[in-house]
C-alpha cells in the first residue's frame, strides 16, 4: 500500500464527501479518546495529593504558594498528569503534617 504525503492526504481529504471527512474526524477523536482512557488506566491514582488535600481543607492555590511552585505545577501533581519528586513531596508531606508514604498509593506485592 502506497502512501501519500500529509498535505495530499489533507486536500484529498478537503475535496471528498463530507460522509469521508465525518468517518475521519470521528475516528481521529475515537484515537485521541482511547489514548487518553489508556493513560487514564495505567497512571491512575499514583499519588493521592488531591485526595489529601480536600480531606484537609487545603486548596491547591495555597499549597502551590507555600511549597513556592506555581499553580499548574501543583495542580499537575494533584491530578497525576506529572509526577512529583521525591523530594517535593517530603515537603508536601511536611506542609501537611502528615506522613509521606500517606500520600501515595500502595503499590500490589506479588507473592
Amino acid at each position: 500500500m502506497a502512501t501519500m504525503p500529509f498535505t495530499a492526504f489533507c486536500l484529498e481529504l478537503l475535496s471528498s464527501n463530507s460522509f469521508q471527512m465525518q468517518m475521519y474526524l470521528f475516528f481521529m477523536r475515537y484515537q485521541i479518546k482511547l489514548c487518553t482512557f489508556v493513560a487514564e488506566i495505567l497512571f491512575k491514582g499514583m499519588n493521592r495529593i488531591k485526595e489529601v488535600l480536600e480531606s484537609k481543607g487545603i486548596s491547591q492555590t495555597e499549597l502551590a504558594n507555600l511549597l513556592g511552585k506555581s499553580f499548574n505545577m501543583v495542580n499537575l501533581y494533584a491530578t497525576n498528569k506529572v509526577q512529583p519528586p521525591i523530594s517535593i513531596l517530603y515537603q508536601i508531606a511536611d506542609i501537611l503534617n502528615i506522613d509521606v508514604r500517606d500520600l501515595l498509593v500502595p503499590n500490589e506485592i506479588k507473592k
